[in-house]
């Protein structure tokens, strides 16, 4: 069971991320993401240290959730075969994604967003 705190972090991840899916990192601010919980900034910093850090965890948010949903899909393959194939079935078409703005993955290699995986990776 979540804290109140927890929920609170949880629905910041979860308001903010189409946001910054839609908009790009660079494109959504920090205005933005209050206007869209309707919190106020003394909430959101006490669950983030500041733009950088809410951008890092709405990065790890969204490979968190295509993870578990690929792992989800592909685990429905009996064989290597069928699992290969419920892959590529989950990826061919990027802009039909089950997050709002389309894939994150495609959405950072496209330049819609501004983060790139080499330096989130320290690549």
């Amino acid at each position: 069971m979540l804290t109140k705190a927890e929920k609170t972090k949880q629905f910041i991840l979860e308001t903010a991320s189409p946001l910054y899916n839609e908009k790009g990192i660079s494109g959504v601010s920090i205005d933005d993401v209050l206007e869209a919980t309707k919190l106020t900034k003394g909430c959101l910093y006490g669950h983030f240290n500041g733009k950088e850090d809410l951008s890092e965890q709405v990065v790890d948010y969204f490979l968190k959730k295509i993870t578990e949903r690929v792992a989800s899909i592909v685990s429905k393959g009996k064989t290597a075969k069928e699992k290969i194939f419920l892959y590529l079935d989950f990826y061919k078409n990027p802009i039909d994604t089950y997050i709002a703005g389309g894939c994150p993955i495609f959405n950072t290699q496209t330049g819609k967003s501004t983060l790139s995986f080499k330096h989130y990776f320290n690549l």
